[in-house]
């Protein structure tokens, strides 16, 4: 692949106005890339290679894995697509060691409106690159840069995004970004803070005229905690560390090498770092530091994180077509909505929004409509409080869409063999404005793939899929005005015997299955490129059926033969290739 380099792009316009914002360009890659792509049935893709970005940034190997789906209702109208389980793995970037690997899931809805949703969680490798940034210095002096592995999660909705950063026992960093204004012309917002609200829970700086230390002078400087916190910190800057000792509200003691999970003590790895106290999930009340040889100069910092509300939970019930789902809004903020989606599942947060409310209202309701292809959807809402993301939850029930549907194909069954060939059948759907049979293939994680789809008359199908034993296969009528049925799932396919190779082009040719009623797998060998017709006469000669195969190559090759209108009987199939032509009987009863 090669989309486009440095000097291509100085020829767009818009170019110079970028030069004029960023200054000197000389250098800096604008967008390139070689590699590989591949992918198969189910959408899935893999790219391997190098890319250059905009920016002294070289990423020298990218993956792309997961699923892609797309879908247009033209009736709705409605555009979307889908990400499910998509995944990204980046190394190397730029001299810097990097790694990140993570998870996509979310949606672009482009019609009626633009939207943007979806979580991704990540393991994520950080170099030494936040090194000045405030926010790092206490992780950089406690946890060291580059931070190893640590787990991340980013929430975005529209231009608007939240992330939070896992730092272990020195909480979750979570950062809030606004990119829906300008980021030439006006400020980006950006504020970073620990999960939930930092609440300042003062200190004390010794001054003392006799700057002797006395090693038995014990200090206790007190912090009160009134509300639930997630934790509480005690930040000790000293050029020569005092030792300290903690006593709970209960009085129980914590000293630096006291064993308790809930209570931390990182001691000050050189001068320019601070000793610090962790306390996870805090007693209420009073606590007391203790200060053995304090000096002029050493300082004592207590904060704590105030625990965040809930995540966010509905219930939902249904009444007709109108879905209400209804939740306890008696905390809500002034700040904090509730976007709504609908989803074909439970999980993968790939569906598409279908309202947003103040989470103070405490009520949605939707109703669905014929204009939703499904039978079936599960609602799931996000809430989003002062710009930042909670958790994404899905209705607990498979909520009835109650539309008119199309009679659904009836007598499904299927079988496959190990060298991948699937063999599906059925009986016609009842309705007779039935235009097309889709089918869909399931994958064991639950991603879907539109597969194939036939004419009206047809009934049954080969398809080549990989591992079908692991996969689900669903049928849905399709007919006049979209309008549709429901999917039908095929039972689970069994594993059929191997076909024997068929030996030389000769009358090396077979009906599947024979007799049959209105449809058949013709099976033949070709002995070289060469373009194929398949042709149907009764006894008399008279020619009922005619298909062009085109060109094939050396090999066995198969082809459906659609016999629902032809008369029950016995007649001649011909495979006609070139100067070759092999012939059969087939019976057709009904």
């Amino acid at each position: 692949m090669f989309f486009a380099n440095q000097e291509e792009w100085k020829k767009i316009s818009a170019f110079s106005f970028v030069k004029e914002a960023l200054g000197d360009l000389d250098g800096w890659q604008i967008f390139e890339a070689e590699g590989t792509l591949e992918g198969n049935e189910l959408g899935e893709f893999t790219v391997d290679g190098k890319m250059r970005i905009f920016g002294k940034i070289d990423i020298w190997a990218v993956q792309l894995r997961g699923a892609l789906t797309f879908q247009l209702y033209r009736h709705t109208p409605t555009v979307m697509f889908g990400f499910k389980n998509t995944g990204i793995d980046l190394v190397q970037v730029g001299g810097d060691k990097f790694f990140a690997s993570g998870t996509i899931n979310g949606a672009l809805n482009i019609l009626p409106e633009c939207f943007l949703s979806g979580s991704m969680l990540a393991d994520i490798y950080i170099p030494d690159l936040f090194k000045n940034h405030p926010g790092f210095q206490l992780v950089n002096s406690k946890l060291g840069l580059p931070l190893k592995v640590a787990s991340t999660q980013l929430m975005v909705r529209g231009l608007k995004a939240s992330f939070d950063l896992d730092l272990g026992w020195l909480g979750v960093w979570n950062a809030s970004i606004d990119y829906s204004k300008n980021a030439f012309t006006q400020p980006t917002e950006f504020i970073g803070i620990h999960s939930g609200s930092a609440i300042d829970l003062g200190g004390i700086a010794f001054k003392m005229n006799d700057k002797k230390v006395q090693a038995n002078d014990t200090t206790f400087v007190p912090f009160t905690l009134n509300t639930p916190a997630n934790y509480a910190y005690a930040e000790i800057k000293a050029n020569v560390q005092p030792s300290t000792f903690l006593v709970s509200p209960t009085q129980k003691i914590y000293t630096s090498t006291s064993v308790d999970s809930a209570v931390i003590f990182s001691p000050a790895a050189s001068t320019a770092d601070v000793g610090l106290w962790v306390l996870k999930n805090p007693e209420l009340g009073q606590w007391k530091l203790g200060v053995v040889g304090k000096k002029t100069g050493d300082s004592i910092h207590f904060w704590a994180i105030v625990k965040q509300r809930p995540e966010f939970s509905f219930t939902s019930n249904q009444i007709a077509r109108t879905v209400f789902c209804n939740w306890d809004n008696s905390k809500a903020t002034d700040s904090s909505i509730v976007d709504f989606f609908i989803d074909t599942d439970d999980n993968g947060n790939d569906g598409y929004r279908i309202g947003t409310v103040d989470e103070k209202k405490g009520s949605f309701s939707y109703t669905m409509t014929d204009s939703l292809k499904e039978c079936g959807y599960y609602i799931y809402a996000v809430r989003w409080d002062r710009d930042r993301a909670t958790n994404f939850v899905y209705s607990p029930t498979l909520l009835s869409n109650l539309k008119v549907a199309l009679p659904a194909p009836m007598n499904l069954s299927g079988i496959y063999t190990n060298k991948n060939i699937v063999t599906l059948s059925w009986a016609k759907s009842t309705d007779p404005t039935t235009t097309i049979y889709l089918i869909k293939v399931t994958d064991e994680t639950g991603k879907d793939s539109i597969y194939a789809s036939t004419n009206p008359y047809a009934t049954g199908i080969q398809l080549e899929v990989v591992n079908a034993g692991t996969k689900t296969f669903s049928i849905q009528t399709q007919g006049l005005n979209q309008s549709t049925g429901c999917w039908a799932k095929f039972p689970k396919l069994t594993l059929g015997a191997e076909e024997e190779p068929l030996i030389g082009f000769e009358n090396s040719m077979e009906i599947i299955p024979n007799p049959t009623e209105a449809n058949a797998l013709v099976r033949f060998k070709q002995s070289s490129y060469d373009k194929v017709k398949v042709v149907v006469v009764d006894l008399l000669g008279r020619e009922v059926l005619h298909i062009d195969g085109g060109f094939k190559a050396e090999g066995i090759h198969s082809m459906q033969l659609d016999l629902s209108h032809v008369e029950q009987g016995v007649y001649f199939v011909q495979v006609v290739s070139g100067s070759n032509r092999a012939s059969t009987i087939m019976t057709v009863i009904r």
